[in-house]
């Protein structure tokens, strides 16, 4: 039981979900997070893809849930009635900072112009998925300009493999 514990302990404390929380305080979701929530909009709202669904799980349990942050989630386990129900709910909610969802929704032609900055926390590896997931948030109606940003883990795979 005790090595359970620990192995969440250190999951918390990888670098690329620390990354992840300094990256959220610097575009103001975080911190808007803790004050009134009835306040407005924040600095930014954000998609966050991830290419798994378990890494998706580790982000709501180990970040946006401890801190409070709205946030809504989209996956391959919605019909497609709930996706564009949720995609409608964060585009018009400003009080939803965070869409989280894998690569292969973020592909499937939704419109989420609410967000002006993409967050990819694993990429998949397959360019046009990437590509396609970026481009959710550059849609016909953006008014603002949308920062892209790639959580990538320094001296791994990852690294060399997007450095190729």
């Amino acid at each position: 039981m005790e090595e359970a514990i620990t192995g969440v302990a250190r999951i918390d404390q990888s670098g690329k979900l620390q990354a992840f929380k300094t990256l959220l305080g610097e575009l103001g979701i975080l911190t808007s997070s803790l004050m009134d929530t009835n306040r407005g909009e924040a600095d930014h709202r954000a998609l966050v893809f991830c290419q798994h669904k378990d890494f998706m799980a580790l982000i709501e349990d180990l970040v946006l849930k401890p801190q409070k942050i709205k946030y809504l989630t989209l996956d391959s386990s919605l019909s497609s009635k709930e996706r564009f129900e949720k995609a409608e709910e964060f585009n018009s909610s400003p009080r939803v900072k965070i869409l989280l969802l894998t690569t292969n929704i973020g592909g499937l032609g939704l419109n989420l112009t609410g967000a002006d900055t993409v967050i990819f926390m694993e990429l998949d590896w397959n360019p046009q998925k990437d590509m396609q997931a970026m481009d959710r948030a550059h849609r016909i109606g953006q008014k603002r300009t949308v920062s892209v940003y790639r959580l990538i883990t320094q001296d791994t795979l990852e690294e060399k493999i997007l450095n190729l």
